[in-house]
């Protein structure tokens, strides 16, 4: 059994309580990618079009802040010289 798959993305159109939002849908497993996590060394995968705009909310709200690379940057040399 495999712990990865190799995604096969298309576009797709979520729809939820009168939200429309522009994303990618795997073709294989249904999963949606966040369009603001996006491809990114973190990418998040959600179930349904509710869940999506639930995070999207969250997003918004600032309840989930995606790092810039230049903070992971800064957090990685903090570790190295607390060793």
């Amino acid at each position: 059994m495999s712990l990865s798959w190799e995604p096969v993305w298309e576009d797709y159109v979520a729809e939820y309580a009168g939200i429309r939002i522009k994303t990618r849908r795997d073709r294989t497993t249904g999963l949606i990618e966040c369009p603001i996590c996006g491809p990114t060394d973190k990418p998040v995968y959600l179930y349904t079009d509710k869940d999506l705009v639930m995070h999207l909310t969250a997003h918004a709200r600032g309840m989930i802040v995606k790092p810039s690379r230049r903070a992971e940057e800064q957090e990685e040399q903090e570790e190295e010289t607390l060793f």
